[in-house]
C-alpha cells in the first residue's frame, strides 16, 4: 500500500509539472458535481426553448404565406409507389396536379370509367365523418346542415361569430344532438378576405379544439370547410367512406385534401343558393376567391393540428385525394346584398392597406376590384362589378363544370 501511495504521489507530481498544479480531491468532486448540475440546467433551458419555439411555430402557421412556404417540404415529396391501401390518394402535390388537373388548370371532376372502389378496410371499425367550422351571418345554414347530415356527416363543430339568435337556434333544431356549438369570445372578427388574415388565427384555435373534441367522440375523419361550402362526392358517398376506410387507423397519414370548384350564378340569391346553383368554375385561371384545397383530418395521427385554413398537420404524410373521390364545392358570393355589405362597411384604414396589396398584387381580380369601387364609388351599388365576376353569362364556359347537388335531398 505505501509503494501505491508513494507511486500516485510521483505520479501526481509528474501531472502537476505537465498541467499545472492540480486541485484536491474534495475540490475535484466538488468540481465534477459543478459541472454535472450546470449541464443538467443548460439542458433544461434548452428544451424549455425548443418547446416555446415549437409552440410559437404553431401559432403562426396559420398564415397562408408561411403555410404555402413550408407545407411541401422535402420529406413529404417522397415519390415512392404509394401502398395499395392508401386506394386512390397520391402523396405528390406535383404528381396529383400532373395527374387530376387538365389544360388550364382545369380540375378532372369526371369519374374514369375504369374506377372502381377499393374494399372496405377490415378490422379498425368504421369511418365517422365529422366537420369543423367557424361561421359568421351564414346563409340557408340550415340546408347546409340537411346536406352534410344526408351524405353521411355524424358530427358538428360550429362556432358561431357575432350572429345573434343562431346558436339558441341550433341548440333548438332538430340537429341538436348532432351539434357541438360554441360563440365566439375574443375580439369581433370582420368579414375575412384574400388580404386580411386576422380571422384565422381564432379559427385555427377553434379548429383544433375542435380535433381534441372529435377524438373524443370517435370521430376518425373531420374535415375543415366554411358555411358556405359543401362536401361532395362525384364517385358516390359508399365508395367515397370505402376510400376513408383505407386510412382507418393509420398513424402515417395526418391530412387528405380535397381541391375546391367555385360557384357560378344564373342571378343573385340570398336564400336557397345550395339549391339553385348548377355551373361551378373548375378553372384555376377563372377562380375569384382562393385556388387550392380544403382538408380531411385523419384523427389516427397521433399529433395532427390545423395548420391554416386549407391543411391539417402532423407527424403523418399529406395525401392528395382525386378530384372524382372528394370534392369541395365553394358558393362563394352567391348573394349580392351580402357582397356589398362586406365591403361597404370596410374601415378606411383597411381599404388604403388591402389597396396597397392589390397593386403589387397580379391575382385577385374580384376582391381588389369590389374594393377599389366601394372605395371611389361608396354611395353606389356597384352591382355591374358584382355581375361581371359571378353571373354565368360572363363566364367562359369552357372552365366550367356542371353539377346538381339536390340529388342528396
Amino acid at each position: 500500500s505505501r509503494r501505491r501511495v508513494i507511486r500516485r504521489r510521483v505520479i501526481r507530481e509528474h501531472d502537476q509539472r505537465v498541467c499545472g498544479p492540480m486541485l484536491s480531491s474534495s475540490s475535484s468532486r466538488f468540481v465534477a458535481r459543478a459541472r454535472g448540475l450546470t449541464a443538467v440546467l443548460l439542458a433544461a433551458v434548452l428544451l424549455a426553448v425548443v418547446t416555446a419555439r415549437g409552440r410559437n411555430g404553431r401559432r403562426v402557421r396559420y398564415r397562408e404565406d408561411e403555410a404555402r412556404d413550408r407545407v411541401f417540404l422535402p420529406s413529404w415529396k417522397r415519390r415512392d409507389a404509394v401502398p395499395p391501401y392508401l386506394g386512390s390518394a397520391l402523396r405528390d402535390e406535383k404528381e396529383a396536379e400532373k395527374e387530376f388537373l387538365g389544360p388550364k388548370l382545369k380540375i378532372k371532376t369526371s369519374v374514369p370509367s375504369n374506377y372502381s372502389a377499393p374494399p372496405v378496410r377490415e378490422g379498425h371499425g368504421k369511418v365517422r365523418l365529422g366537420i369543423t367550422t367557424k361561421v359568421k351571418d351564414p346563409l340557408d345554414f340550415f340546408t347546409w346542415l340537411e346536406y352534410h347530415k344526408r351524405v353521411g356527416v355524424e358530427r358538428f363543430y360550429i362556432q358561431v361569430d357575432r350572429t345573434p339568435g343562431l346558436v339558441e337556434k341550433l341548440r333548438r333544431s332538430a340537429y341538436a344532438d348532432m351539434i357541438d356549438v360554441t360563440e365566439s369570445t375574443g375580439n369581433p372578427t370582420t368579414y375575412k378576405g384574400v388580404f386580411d388574415r386576422r380571422n384565422d388565427e381564432e379559427q385555427n384555435r377553434h379548429n383544433n379544439r375542435s380535433i381534441k373534441k372529435a377524438k373524443r367522440d370517435g370521430i376518425t375523419h373531420l374535415a375543415h370547410i366554411d358555411g358556405d361550402e359543401l362536401l361532395y362526392f362525384p364517385v358516390g358517398k359508399d365508395a367515397f367512406f370505402a376510400e376513408m376506410s383505407q386510412t382507418l387507423g393509420d398513424t402515417t397519414i395526418s391530412s387528405l385534401e380535397m381541391r375546391s370548384l367555385e360557384g357560378v350564378y344564373e342571378f343573385s340569391n340570398c336564400v336557397s343558393f345550395f339549391n339553385t346553383t348548377r355551373a361551378f368554375c373548375a378553372s384555376g385561371y377563372n377562380h375569384t376567391s382562393y385556388w387550392g384545397y380544403k382538408p380531411i383530418g385523419n384523427m389516427a395521427s397521433q399529433k395532427v393540428y390545423a395548420w391554416g385554413p386549407h391543411f391539417f398537420k402532423g407527424d403523418g404524410d399529406i395525401l392528395f385525394l382525386p378530384p372524382h373521390v372528394a370534392l369541395v364545392l365553394h358558393y362563394e358570393t352567391p348573394c349580392i346584398r351580402k357582397w356589398r355589405k362586406k365591403y361597404y362597411e370596410m374601415d378606411a384604414t383597411r381599404v388604403e392597406v388591402i389597396l396597397q396589396k392589390c397593386d403589387g398584387h397580379g391575382g385577385w381580380r374580384f376582391p381588389c376590384e369590389s374594393v377599389r369601387a366601394f372605395n371611389d364609388k361608396p354611395l353606389s351599388y356597384n352591382a355591374d362589378v358584382w355581375r361581371k365576376w359571378k353571373l354565368r353569362s360572363n363566364r367562359d364556359p369552357d372552365a366550367l363544370v356542371e353539377i346538381d347537388v339536390t340529388q342528396a335531398f
